[in-house]
């Protein structure tokens, strides 16, 4: 009964959350403010840290680090695009208390290497082209998302998530991936080749594995389910506390 009464608690939370987030963004701008693209100077940036509604489109390039954000004019006197010792740094400068009528913000941003990715709130990360790197952290809290197709790392991807929001690769090669969920959110990872692979769940969430692998750590306390039947291992240990799965 206490495990139950646990998973409701998460649950309530992480919808909480979410309401939130969309009551405090729902609202658009006026229909007679234009939408404009501006460009931002700011450096090599190897990072990035979104918090709020930014949709944030990434492409790796060879080239200089290149960053414009699209949305509606009014919405700029709000935000802010900064580096931050090598990290790009997006958030809106609104005042706690006052209504604001704030339309969806893209972001589209380029540079030549991608080490950590930090999303909070509401907004979005999308690489549709693929990403090789030495090594990828993902920070993920709140109900955003992160799309990421063909992410190969010499070293280690390492995926952390909190509330409710959702981690989607499709194609992770390195020598070590890490998933660890704390809350009610949902992660997949398909065409994993790794050495080692480790999967931790302190919650209501889910994970889905897919791939190669030679070592495997599943780990879970509380009502969620690692989902790692297309997940071959060599060899796997497992530890499960509460009512949740793991299956592989």
């Amino acid at each position: 009964m206490n495990m139950r009464k646990t998973f409701f608690h998460i649950v309530a939370v992480a919808i909480l959350g979410l309401t939130s987030a969309v009551a405090l963004n729902a609202r658009t701008s006026n229909d007679d403010d234009e939408y404009k693209t501006k460009t931002f100077d700011v450096g090599t940036v190897t990072s990035v840290d979104a918090n709020g509604l930014f949709r944030v489109i990434y492409e790796q390039t060879s080239g200089d680090t290149e960053v414009s954000v699209k949305t509606k004019d009014k919405v700029f006197e709000y935000l802010e695009v900064k580096n931050d010792d090598g990290m790009l740094v997006l958030k809106l400068n609104l005042k706690e208390g006052k209504s604001y009528s704030l339309s969806p913000i893209e972001v589209k941003v380029r540079t030549k290497h991608l080490t950590y990715v930090e999303l909070s709130g509401s907004g979005s990360f999308t690489c549709e082209n693929g990403i090789k790197t030495e090594s990828l952290k993902i920070r993920s809290s709140g109900a955003g998302s992160v799309e990421i197709k063909e992410l190969s790392a010499k070293s280690s991807i390492e995926i952390m998530t909190s509330g409710a929001g959702k981690v989607n690769l499709d194609g992770a090669k390195s020598k070590d991936l890490s998933v660890e969920m704390n809350g009610a959110g949902k992660v997949e990872v398909q065409g994993i080749e790794s050495q080692t692979t480790t999967a931790i769940i302190r919650g209501a969430g889910k994970i889905t594995l897919g791939g190669k692998t030679g070592n495997a750590t599943y780990k879970l306390n509380g009502v969620g389910v690692i989902d790692a039947e297309s997940l071959k291992a060599d060899n796997v240990r497992s530890d499960r506390a509460g009512i949740g799965s793991i299956r592989y």
